[in-house]
């Protein structure tokens, strides 16, 4: 199966993907939302993080040309279009794009980045992949492709989940290929911006795990099996157990923001008493790099 038959067979089977359930979640509630980009900021911190770069990189938003990477369901540009940045999304699954137009409006392009390199080199000011890199076979390439459609002063906002945050002992602790095929670090992307000769910096997560109490337990992660989700046809090999009830989820959310001591708390006292729970910081569970050419 190549990557489009691949994201086809996950976005046809929707809330029931394991790992996925939580972007219909999304998808489904953000029309409702006051502040769309603040819900998405509060949900998730790779979202978090798309919002903290972009407003210490764009002064005026609706003047900055932007394009979404791998927009998927596309409520991450939806939401940026709604807070006033200039955006479209792209993606390689025709059925994503279909459903994010049908909900979004026509703000999606169903193509192939290699291909749109090519008819539109330099003409965005700003690029997006969230949780995207890691499903490509060739990381460079794909971020050299993105170079070359984005300006001179542009820049590429790349979140991933973050090797980092983990000792040498946890061998692999994302998914299993071909839906990942990496599990990047810091190093790795900064070793990615040597190559293609742009400057690598990286988003300081301490405000978002202050409000959102967080540790990364290296035992589990140690001890974790990683079963594949789809068969060689692109067939459901399991269910979530989470793809139900989203808007009790989002309620549930609000309640747990008021234990925020409790939680503070619960974290400091559990990784005084183990050296195998990290807590998350500076750093946490996913990483995101800018990328910016060099002058």
């Amino acid at each position: 199966m190549d990557a489009s038959e691949i994201y086809d067979s996950i976005y046809m089977n929707g809330h029931e993907v394991p790992g996925y359930s939580r972007y219909w979640r999304y998808f489904s509630n953000i029309k409702s939302k006051k502040d769309p980009l603040e819900y998405l900021a509060r949900s998730n911190e790779a979202y978090w993080a798309v919002k903290q770069a972009l407003a210490q990189i764009v002064k005026e938003k609706s003047k900055v040309k932007i394009l979404e990477i791998g927009s998927g369901l596309g409520y991450l540009t939806y939401a940026l279009k709604m807070e006033g940045y200039d955006i479209h999304g792209m993606d390689v699954s025709s059925k994503a794009v279909k459903k994010a137009r049908e909900n979004f409006g026509n703000l999606y392009l169903d193509a192939d980045l290699f291909d749109h390199a090519k008819s539109h080199r330099g003409q965005y000011d700003v690029a997006i992949l969230t949780e995207v890199i890691e499903h490509v076979n060739l990381p460079v390439q794909f971020i050299k492709a993105i170079s070359e459609l984005i300006n001179d002063s542009g820049f590429i906002i790349v979140t991933t989940p973050n090797r980092s945050i983990a000792p040498e002992t946890v061998v692999y602790d994302t998914e299993s290929p071909p839906v990942h095929h990496w599990w990047l670090s810091e190093n790795s992307m900064e070793h990615i911006g040597n190559q293609l000769n742009l400057t690598t910096s990286f988003v300081d997560f301490s405000e978002f795990y202050e409000k959102k109490p967080t540790i990364y337990n290296i035992q589990r992660a140690r001890q974790r099996k990683r079963a594949a989700i789809l068969d060689k046809d692109g067939k459901l090999l399991r269910k979530s157990k989470s793809g139900s009830n989203s808007r009790l989820k989002d309620s549930l959310k609000k309640i747990d923001a008021l234990w925020i001591p409790v939680r503070k708390l619960s974290v400091s006292l559990k990784s005084m008493m183990s050296d195998e729970k990290v807590v998350c910081g500076k750093r946490g569970e996913f990483l995101c790099a800018v990328y910016q050419k060099k002058k």
